[in-house]
């Protein structure tokens, strides 16, 4: 019994970390916490708590009133969990995944689309059960209100947003993305990366930056010469033994 046993089911939560090639590149690390063991409702309440704890509430004044909004809207994300329950394929054994970055959410489930449906079916809101006892159990639950409107009601969450969900299928795997609708993405100028660049790697001559950043001389030459008259960066030889540094 899936529903009320404890059958198969984990949760692998993975929390963000800045790293990467450049700053503010936003990658996950090892899974922070497993959420496993009890009925397949009691763990998707565990799992909803923990990234319901996770969801950060930004606050903002328009005039005198203060306004809250938090990451992810707690539709969205209550939607997103119950279809990685009810759709995934429990002849297999995988962890639903759930990787928490910076700017998204990524919910994977083991088990591709039901034979016979294409992504545009699922999208417009076409919908047939891999488990239907299970699904009915979960309406009777009230944990479904209707049948196959769980990615209506995602996209419907973010419908006053300027970011949207996306919907990607394998053979074996479901995957959610859910942006953080209070991201505020850090443009990375090509200059800054320049710095980047001299910090973590030495001195670099031109030709070294062009082939990292893939611009060409003329404009890795202006660059230079513009962060070298703001004093940001410094040279070192003359003429093609000319390289870039930083203090």
């Amino acid at each position: 019994n899936i529903t009320f046993g404890t059958r198969g089911l984990a949760w692998s939560i993975s929390s963000a970390t800045k790293s990467g090639d450049y700053p503010r590149s936003p990658h996950f690390k090892q899974p922070a916490r497993v959420v496993s063991g009890g009925s397949s409702s009691q763990q998707l309440d565990n799992a909803y708590e923990y990234l319901h704890l996770q969801n950060k509430v930004e606050a903002k004044f328009e005039g005198l009133k203060r306004i809250e909004k938090t990451e992810y809207p707690h539709y969205a994300l209550r939607e997103a969990l119950i279809n990685a329950v009810v759709h995934r394929d429990y002849s297999h054994s995988g962890s639903i995944l759930i990787h928490i970055f910076e700017d998204r959410m990524e919910i994977v489930s083991v088990g591709g689309l039901v034979n016979g449906l294409t992504m545009n079916d699922i999208l417009i809101g076409v919908s047939e059960s891999r488990n239907k006892k299970l699904a009915a159990c979960f309406y009777r639950l009230k944990l479904i209100e209707s049948f196959g409107t769980g990615i209506q009601r995602i996209k419907e969450s973010y419908k006053s947003e300027s970011v949207f969900p996306e919907f990607k299928s394998s053979e074996n795997a479901f995957l959610v993305t859910l942006p953080n609708s209070v991201y505020v993405r850090e443009t990375v100028t090509t200059e800054e990366r320049i710095i980047f660049i001299l910090k973590h790697k030495g001195l670099q001559a031109r030709r070294e930056i062009e082939q990292e950043l893939d611009l060409s001389k003329s404009s890795v030459t202006k660059l230079l010469n513009k962060l070298l008259s703001e004093g940001k960066i410094k040279q070192q030889g003359k003429a093609r033994n000319t390289k870039y540094y930083v203090d």
